[in-house]
């Protein structure tokens, strides 16, 4: 899972960060996380596709309801718009435009291990079907949903027989 945290006090993303480790760790997920001080600096620089953003609302200049509301404009019916924003702040006034931008969850500093799970479970339960890999059968692809898998028999230079 591929998470990024935007978060302009270096110390929250510290334990955000731990936090989430922590999480995933237990919950035996595969994590790679990037950190960035800036929304201006996450939408430039935003190298690839995230899962999760974590997500300050208070960051200087570009606010994280501003990041959030562009990152829903350009990546409308595409990948970005599914992505999972996680809201991240030290006020509950923005909990209705969170809700208007898709917001997976909205947590309220200070955070605690606890509340960054409950979030992560919210996370992974939206996630659960669309983990997929796709299949090329006969020249044409196929999504297959992770969670329907039961196991995989791969045999190199073997031709399978329709059953």
């Amino acid at each position: 899972m591929k998470i990024a945290i935007v978060e302009d006090r270096q110390e929250d993303a510290r334990s955000l960060n731990a936090m989430v480790q922590k999480y995933c760790q237990q919950s035996n997920v595969y994590v790679e996380i990037d950190q960035y001080e800036t929304g201006e600096e996450f939408l430039e620089e935003m190298p690839e596709q995230y899962d999760v953003i974590f997500l300050d609302i208070f960051l200087n200049k570009l606010s994280g309801i501003d990041v959030a509301r562009s990152l829903r404009t350009r990546g409308e019916g595409k990948e970005e718009d599914q992505q999972k924003i996680i809201f991240v702040t030290t006020s509950t006034d923005y909990g209705l435009e969170g809700f208007e931008l898709r917001a997976t969850h909205y947590l309220v500093k200070p955070c605690t291990q606890e509340k960054v799970q409950n979030a992560m479970e919210r996370v992974m339960a939206y996630m659960k079907n669309s983990f997929y890999i796709t299949v090329t059968c006969r020249r044409e692809e196929h999504k297959i949903p992770i969670s329907k898998i039961l196991f995989i028999d791969y045999r190199f230079g073997m031709e399978m027989e329709d059953e």
